[in-house]
């Protein structure tokens, strides 16, 4: 018989025991499981010694191989995979695959919208494609309305072009495109006056206006005595009485007759007519005369405006037949205005004098 581990030699209780036999025969056992020890690569050659001195050597490589996981463990972690020392190798040649290969990206911001077209990045989730589209600059010109410049990238210069401003043309405390204007506020009196013919200049002070002025002149000799009463100016009614305006000359009568109204009894009665055109004024008074002789004339007709109306209510004119006179009447075919007048005379193709007083 023999032990189950180790095969040595067992004596049972039906043996008979053979001191020399049976200690041999352990003794070759034990030769037999414990080996050479000379190849044992250890100090010691014997069992207890070798075996002491390797537990020893394995203690002492389990202690380094608990320190290199420590410091694997914190290696793996510093590169952003949390790995704990007590890992199994196993666990740790997994984290070591997880280990981030290139720059820190985890911190990183920027999405499509902060790139250029046509440009990429990496994010913390990965490639990142620009999509900002890139816009040409140029120059820009201030207008009556906006000029709104599309979003973008500038890849060339934006040029706004300056607004010269006039500051005299600016109201002081105004402030247009930088300029501060200069023009005073709040301007009411004229610095001038100046007459010319058929008008009057003002020259008021330079600035701005905020509401309506009135810009005037006082002449203390613009009054209605000053000025002659057939005359109205700015408004006002002159009341000077002028002087008599007074025009003459020659005028010949034709041949033909007209019949002009008798103012007594309103029938007619047959001369022929003297007319003078392109008066400048409307006469008050007129007197026709056609001369007898190198020395004498005679008056042919006379009529005043200022004289009294007649009973029947016209203005009536005195006109002399061949020994007395008639009385007209100043309607139909006689008259007079602005412009001239037409009078009855008693002589056809006959030359008259004229006189007329406005």
């Amino acid at each position: 018989m023999a032990t189950t581990n180790n095969g040595f030699p067992t004596i049972s209780p039906s043996d008979t025991a053979n001191v020399p036999r049976d200690f041999n025969a352990l003794a070759t056992a034990i030769d037999t499981v414990v080996g050479d020890m000379s190849a044992v690569p250890t100090t010691a050659k014997n069992a207890a010694g070798a075996i002491a001195e390797l537990h020893a050597e394995v203690l002492a490589a389990k202690q380094s191989a608990s320190n290199g996981k420590i410091a694997v463990a914190a290696a793996i972690t510093g590169k952003g995979v949390p790995t704990a020392a007590g890992d199994t190798f196993a666990k740790m040649a997994t984290n070591i695959g997880a280990i981030p290969v290139g720059p820190d990206t985890s911190d990183a911001t920027a999405v499509a919208g902060d790139l250029r077209a046509g440009k990429t990045a990496y994010g913390p989730s990965g490639k990142v494609m620009g999509n900002v589209p890139v816009q040409a600059g140029g120059n820009v010109v201030p207008g009556a309305s906006d000029i709104v410049k599309p979003a973008g990238i500038y890849d060339t210069a934006i040029t706004v072009k300056g607004v010269p401003v006039d500051p005299s043309k600016v109201l002081a405390g105004t402030t247009i495109a930088g300029t501060a204007g200069t023009m005073p506020l709040g301007v009411t009196a004229p610095i001038g006056v100046r007459a010319q013919k058929n008008y009057v200049i003002y020259k008021p002070k330079r600035g701005y206006y905020d509401e309506q002025q009135e810009i005037f002149s006082y002449d203390g000799n613009f009054i209605a005595e000053n000025i002659p009463e057939d005359i109205i100016m700015y408004g006002l009614q002159g009341a000077l009485k002028r002087g008599k305006k007074f025009a003459s000359g020659v005028v010949t009568t034709g041949s033909s007759s007209s019949n002009f109204t008798v103012d007594e009894s309103g029938g007619t009665f047959s001369a022929y007519p003297f007319t003078v055109n392109s008066l400048a004024f409307e006469p008050k008074t007129i007197a026709i005369y056609y001369q007898l002789s190198s020395t004498q004339s005679s008056p042919a007709c006379l009529i005043s405006a200022e004289a009294p109306v007649s009973a029947s209510g016209f203005k009536t004119g005195l006109y002399r037949q061949v020994s007395y006179y008639n009385v007209f009447r100043l309607s139909g075919n006689a008259w007079i205005n602005a412009s001239g007048f037409t009078l009855p005379v008693g002589h056809s193709n006959t030359s008259y004098f004229w006189y007329a007083i406005g």
